[in-house]
């Protein structure tokens, strides 16, 4: 599901890393 990549970046502490999970912090 998109919202567990969203959740893996997060974890990560990088959600800057994945320019497709930023279009969801936006």
């Amino acid at each position: 599901d998109e919202h567990d990549v969203v959740w893996f970046w997060l974890e990560k502490d990088k959600p800057m890393e994945c320019p497709v999970c930023s279009q969801y912090f936006e």
